[in-house]
């Protein structure tokens, strides 16, 4: 019985200061969110905005090759990729408003999941449509002087080349770097609250 009374006394006594409140998971959780929802949302306007007047630019110049509406029409569809993946973002935040601790961190999982599939896929694609579309886009422009074609094809090419290998794969690694020790804290403080 003596055992039992010294656990009860070690029990009482012990130092939760350092364990957390399931007030922080909510807050990280209101934080994150508005956070993302506002980038998202800029995102998405300046986006909007540049393809809005990328439309409006279509109507006022007349090129003469089809080369340059294949073109545009690539480019606008890199655009309009860009800006469904966004929206698809948006509405994924705007779900979660109200959700519970698992809630938050089953959505953190699949916005991993997410960023993942979009920089394997959707970026690739998106990326294809916009390269092919620019490299077709500046032929009208350049094609009478070999030489004014050749300086803007290769300053177009090692930007692209840049984009590709070496701008993309960073910032992914930049947001990975910076989101899964996120994640890892949420979900030590879930398993902290839930072994409480």
């Amino acid at each position: 019985m003596d055992n039992l009374n010294e656990l009860k006394a070690i029990w009482q006594t012990a130092d939760v200061s350092d364990l957390p409140q399931a007030k922080e998971i909510k807050a990280i959780s209101k934080d994150y969110q508005q956070k993302t929802l506002v980038k998202k949302a800029w995102v998405f306007a300046a986006t909007l905005l540049a393809s809005g007047i990328f439309v409006l630019s279509l109507f006022f110049y007349h090129p003469q090759f089809i080369s340059t509406r294949i073109g545009q029409l690539l480019i606008l569809l890199a655009m309009l990729i860009l800006l469904w993946s966004n929206l698809k973002s948006l509405g994924r935040i705007y779900r979660i408003r109200n959700c519970s601790n698992q809630e938050f961190i089953k959505y953190l999982r699949e916005v991993q999941l997410n960023r993942i599939i979009y920089y394997k896929r959707t970026q690739v694609f998106g990326m294809i449509l916009y390269s092919a579309g620019l490299l077709l886009y500046l032929y009208e422009m350049v094609y009478k002087d070999v030489y004014a074609a050749a300086v803007c094809y290769a300053l177009t090419i090692s930007l692209l080349i840049s984009s590709w290998f070496f701008l993309r794969p960073k910032a992914y690694q930049k947001r990975k770097n910076k989101f899964e020790p996120f994640l890892d804290h949420v979900e030590k403080l879930n398993k902290q609250l839930q072994e409480k």
